[in-house]
């Protein structure tokens, strides 16, 4: 799909306010590469928790400015 249309899905849902969210893309932080427009529509929500893939990192822990712990499965 295109990214637009993703990142109003993963807007709709975080509006849920659900536990956790599984993505594909991970949000960038501030110390860990990802995908910025995510980053940014999941710092727009209440903390949660995502569990996602995609981009290597070294610590496959990371933080959003609003909360939001990130566990990232291809660490």
């Amino acid at each position: 799909r295109r990214e637009m249309d993703q990142l109003d899905r993963i807007s709709r849902m975080l509006r849920r306010q659900p536990t956790m969210l599984i993505l594909h893309q991970v949000p960038r932080t501030a110390t860990q590469p990802g995908h910025p427009m995510v980053q940014r529509v999941c710092e727009t929500s209440s903390p949660t928790w995502i569990v996602c893939g995609h981009d290597h990192w070294r610590n496959p822990f990371g933080d959003l400015a609003n909360g939001t712990r990130i566990l990232n499965t291809d660490s």
